[in-house]
This record gives C-alpha cells, structure tokens and sequence, in this order.
C-alpha cells in the first residue's frame, strides 16, 4: 500500500480529475478491502496518517465556478451495464462537485471507512481539523431528483406513488449510477461517524462540541430515501447516545425523537433495533422520561407500543420493552400519566407478558417490571380510570409465572387501603390471586415460592376489609388457596419484615430470611382465613 500512496499522492497533486488518480484509488481499497484489523491499522500508523491530509482533501466538495460547471465523469458500477458518458453537474451538492476523480471519491471514502474501525484511530481521526466537516458534507449531497425544479401544478394532480413511478421510468441509466453512488458515499459516511462514535472521547465531541454533525445525522435518519443511510445514521444516534454527557443534549431535540418514531417505523429490522435502542438508554435518565412520554402527543409510546406487540424482531421488541421500563423507573408524575392513560399501553404490556407463545423471555420480563413499577404509583384515590386499567393489565400478565414483578404489583398494590375493594370488585382479579397461591413447585426455593407468598400477602391484605370479606369468603379459589396454604411450607426469601404488617404496623426484629419470617407468613394466613371463616 506504501508505494501506492505515494504514486497517489502524486497523481492528484499533478491532476486531480484524471484517470490514474481513479485507478490508484481503487486498487488501494481493493488491499485495504482484503486485510486484517491489524494489519490496517499497522498501514494506517506506517502512512496513512501522513496521508490523512491528503484523502480529507480528496474527499472535500469545492465551490463550483461558472468555469468548473459542466462535466463530471461517472463512476462504472458492476450493477449497472457499463456507463462512460458525461453529464451535466456530476454528483453536486447544489452549488459543489467533487474536488478530485469521481471513483477517487468514492474508494478513498472506503478507505476511510476501513481505517475508523481501528480503535486506536477512532479518537484522531474524529479530531483532525475539518474531517467531520467533510463527512457531514457527504451526508447533506442531494439525489438527482432533489436537483431538479418541479412543476408544482403536475404534483399537486398526481399522486406520490405515481409521481415516483414516472420518476423512475424518466431516468437513464447514467441518472440510476449517479444515486447508486450518491447512495453509496452517504452510506460509507455514515459509517465513518458511526465507528467514530464507537469511542467515549469522541462522543461528546460529536454531539454537543460539534456545530453540525448531530443535525446533520438527524436530518438523514428522518428524511433519507436511502434504507442503508437511515440504518447508519440510526446507529450513529444510538452509539451517542450510550454517553451519559449526551443523553439530556440529545433529548431535547424535537427532531431527534420525531426521527426515532420515523425509525421505528422502517422496513429494516435493525434500523427499528437500534431506534428502540436509542430511546431505551435516553429513557435512563430522569428528566428525559417526561420529554419522550410526551413528545408529539404520545407519537414515541405508540411507536414502543407497536414494535412491543408487532414487531417480529426480537432485539426491537426487548428494546422497546426495556425503554418502557426504564420510563416507569425513572419516571415524573408527568410521564407516569402519560404512560397510565395512554391507550392500551398498560394492556399491550401485560398481552407481552402473557403470550404463551412467545420465547422473548426478556421482553416479557422488562414488561412485567415496567408494570410493577407502576403499580407502585399508580392508586384508586388518584387515578380512578388508570387504576382500573392497570387492575385489568395485572390480571391479564398474571399468567405469566416466570418472574414475580406481577404478584409483587398486586402485593405493593394491596398495600394502600383504597384499592382493596377496587381489587375485589375487580373481574378475574382474585382468581389471579388464587392461581398464583396455588402455583406448585418440587424446589424448596424457587420462584414459585415467592409468587405465592406475595399473593398470600394479598389476599390477607384484602381479607381485611369487611366489605370484601363476604365476595372472598365465596371464593372457592381463595378458599383452596388460604387452606393449602395454612399447610405449606414456601419460601419468604422474596418477602422483607415490613410487608407482613397491616396498615403500617410493621413486624420489628425480624430479619429477612429469618426462620420466623415464614412463620409469620403462616400467621397471616391464619388471620386471612379467620377474617373469611366468621362471614361463613
């Protein structure tokens, strides 16, 4: 590679626009193209950091004059018949063409992209003086038919997918290269700035030091045509994302999250994977939980809420279950009533949890603790119609045994008095009760175990209100379940001293997993099936 970039180096100082600097360029990358990690990065710190300079250079749009408008060669492409012609305007920026050989463009681009995936390159490649200019330039080039005036009274009577229709018929096979490879740079600029995001140092630099870059990437995950560069630049917002210096600066971009809920929306499964990525690590924080709840009137929630039920990406779907969440951990009471009267969101969580069907163990779990969490704030004296909601949800995602966030919801829930009754009154509600305290296991500590326990406390809990005793004591699950229970040695490890209190009054001196914490869960049974047996 050595002597090539020497002859390069030559080559376009001489005449940038000729042959041979096309040709020397690629036969570079075609090297590049073959070798290890190890051995560009050895190459890159032989001399292509000496020759960063020259292909920043070569890859910059200048300022076309009246003397430099007019022909551009066109780049051969092996998916296209071949193509030697000149057209008017090259691949321009509006008023910039390329400084150098139009495949010398496009194969130092790749190279460039081979080095920024070199760790110990990631950070001085970012930093050298006007390199992520140059890669924003690539992102803002425009397609041929974003160059040419349209007539407006033609597309206001037709449609757009006529529009587009002619507008492929219309084209040559020279217009068809010229995309493809407007595509292509766009693509390996991308790229770049995704592997330079990659690293911690350059993250901040990107986003926030940067003037342009981040609404340059925006611009390009919300409006590009082309599926590759809206996957890339999906990337480039997740991987700033990551930064924690990052997450508030990037959350309050209206067009960032309008361009997330347009990501979660593309045909690519990875480009939703990393949207839904980007929203569950912004989601980390607290002050952004309301901003993305609220964000054009619910647009993000239905967006997670259609990838959570829908989407037959598995990483999306546990993405868009762990950014709900994380927005019910770190939430304000905004985005809590954001979450709570959105429709279906609660119920969508809960189908998540109970789908026999599906394997996504972690999607059903984020789920369920996304509903545990809000559970935990969620109460009948303040939230009448949510509350009724959320009841309906716990009961629905109460078919899922696999973790104990739902019998904990009922348990936290059983907790407050003015939701006892809600909860009796409730369809299905102490039957879910029931199920659970009746759940069997061979193990001597198990999840099981602990999903019978807090649902034992539950029922004890609503047993206590004289209203509810006479629909519970009828029960003929409760009933069954209280008995067996009464008999049953369980687990309490997933029970702490405080929650066998009533109203308050806190057991002291008991430890968890103290021998006589199960004892009293014992107790309480006990008490339960005496508050029901005096109403028989």
């Amino acid at each position: 590679a050595n002597p090539l970039f020497t002859k390069l180096a030559y080559a376009f100082t001489v005449s940038p626009m000729d042959d041979e600097v096309g040709i020397i360029a690629a036969a570079l990358e075609v090297i590049y193209r073959g070798a290890s990690r190890e051995e560009i990065g050895k190459s890159y710190f032989e001399i292509g950091s000496t020759m960063l300079p020259m292909l920043v250079d070569m890859v910059t749009m200048k300022k076309m004059t009246p003397a430099n408008v007019g022909e551009v060669l066109l780049e051969k492409d092996d998916r296209l018949p071949a193509i030697q012609e000149r057209v008017p305007g090259g691949y321009s920026n509006g008023d910039y063409e390329d400084s150098c050989h139009s495949t010398a463009v496009s194969k130092t681009l790749k190279i460039l992209r081979y080095y920024s995936r070199i760790l110990t390159v990631m950070v001085p490649m970012a930093h050298y003086p006007g390199f992520l200019d140059k890669m924003v330039s690539r992102l803002n080039t425009k397609w041929l038919d974003n160059l040419e005036e349209k007539d407006d009274d033609e597309e206001s009577n037709a449609t757009s997918e006529l529009s587009d229709d002619m507008g492929e018929i219309n084209k040559t096979d020279a217009d068809r290269a010229r995309d493809l490879i407007t595509e292509s740079r766009k693509v390996d600029a991308c790229a770049i700035l995704v592997n330079l995001a990659c690293a911690e140092q350059n993250k901040v630099y990107m986003a926030q030091e940067h003037k342009n870059l981040l609404d340059a990437v925006i611009h390009c995950a919300y409006y590009e045509k082309s599926s590759q560069a809206r996957e890339h630049a999906s990337m480039v917002i997740m991987n700033l994302a990551y930064s924690n210096e990052n997450k508030l600066h990037m959350a309050k971009k209206d067009m960032l999250l309008a361009a997330l809920v347009i990501l979660m929306k593309d045909d690519s499964p990875y480009t939703r994977r990393y949207a839904s990525a980007s929203l569950f690590t912004l989601a980390c924080v607290v002050a952004n939980t309301s901003r993305i709840a609220s964000h054009n009137d619910g647009a993000i929630l239905e967006a997670l809420r259609q990838v959570l039920i829908n989407d037959p990406s598995q990483d999306a779907r546990t993405n868009a279950a762990e950014a709900f969440f994380n927005m019910g951990r770190n939430n304000t009471d905004e985005t809590l009533q954001k979450m709570a009267q959105h429709p279906m969101l609660m119920y969508t969580l809960a189908l998540a949890v109970a789908d026999v069907e599906d394997n996504n163990e972690d999607a059903k779990t984020f789920s369920a603790l996304c509903l545990e969490w809000m559970a935990t704030d969620i109460h009948h004296d303040k939230m009448v119609a949510c509350h009724d909601e959320l009841l309906r949800s716990l009961v629905k995602a109460s078919e899922y045994t696999g973790s104990t966030s739902i019998a904990e919801a009922f348990k936290t829930q059983s907790t407050q008095l003015e939701n006892r009754m809600p909860m009796v009154n409730c369809s299905g509600l102490l039957t879910a009760l029931s199920r659970m305290a009746l759940l069997f296991s061979d193990e001597a500590v198990d999840t099981n175990d602990n999903i019978r326990a807090c649902a034992v406390l539950a029922i004890e809990r609503l047993s206590t209100v004289e209203e509810a005793r006479p629909i519970m004591s009828h029960h003929e699950g409760i009933m069954t379940a209280l008995t067996r229970a009464n008999f049953k040695k369980f687990s309490t490890s997933h029970i702490s001293p405080k929650d066998l209190g009533e109203d308050g009054q806190y057991i002291d001196n008991i430890n968890e997993g103290d021998s006589e914490l199960e004892e009293q869960v014992h107790l309480l049974t006990k008490v339960a099936l005496k508050n029901l047996a005096d109403i028989l």
